[in-house]
């Protein structure tokens, strides 16, 4: 699906003037985020059901994943090399 960048920056524009969306940065480096009241309002419980019932394994992966990444004592991503 291909959408030329005009129709994109116009709602881009709109969401943000509703509070929808954060911009941070401006020009080509604008990033677009969900505002922090949004992840917020999102109970924890409801997170961690699963629209599906979970295995066991399954469930530990999932619980693996959404771990923060290692950093080092400098604060830097620890990659594992």
């Amino acid at each position: 699906m291909f959408t030329s960048w005009q129709p994109l920056h116009y709602r881009l524009k709109h969401l943000v003037t509703r509070k929808r969306l954060v911009m941070d940065g401006e020009g080509r480096w604008a990033r677009y985020r969900m505002p922090d009241t949004a992840i917020d309002a999102v109970a924890r419980e409801d997170v961690d059901k699963a629209m599906l019932p979970l295995s066991e394994a399954a469930t530990a992966i999932r619980d693996y994943v959404r771990q923060a990444p290692p950093v080092t004592a400098q604060g830097r991503l620890h990659l594992g090399r």
